[in-house]
């Protein structure tokens, strides 16, 4: 199943790791300093035009538990191989959810 997130833009509802309200979430001390390192790495997208009201966190983790612990214990960490990624969207994170509840799917 896909999630639509606006602009032509859809993810795989397995790699949702969270959806936040970009109001409510940014009080935190925490998720400012989490998203400010974000856009440092160059994670962030934003895919609207917009003031964005919410984000979504997505992470790709097609490797075995043993491979990424071994990955672990070798400390690579490459930026190439760093599949998360947070999406700003001017779509409510209520909006989402309902999509993400209704489903859609993709051939």
């Amino acid at each position: 199943m896909f999630l639509h997130l606006g602009n032509d833009v859809y993810v795989k509802q397995k790699d949702i790791v969270m959806m936040c309200n970009l109001d409510t979430a940014s009080v935190s001390k925490n998720t400012q300093i989490y998203l400010k390192k974000c856009e440092e790495k160059g994670l962030i997208e934003t895919i609207c035009t917009d003031i964005p009201k919410s984000f979504v966190l997505t992470s790709k983790r097609t490797k075995g538990l043993k491979n990424s612990l071994r990955e672990s214990k070798e400390k690579k960490k490459s930026s190439k191989n760093n599949k998360d990624k947070i999406y700003l969207t001017n779509i409510s994170s209520a909006t989402l959810l309902k999509r993400s509840s209704s489903g859609l799917e993709l051939s």
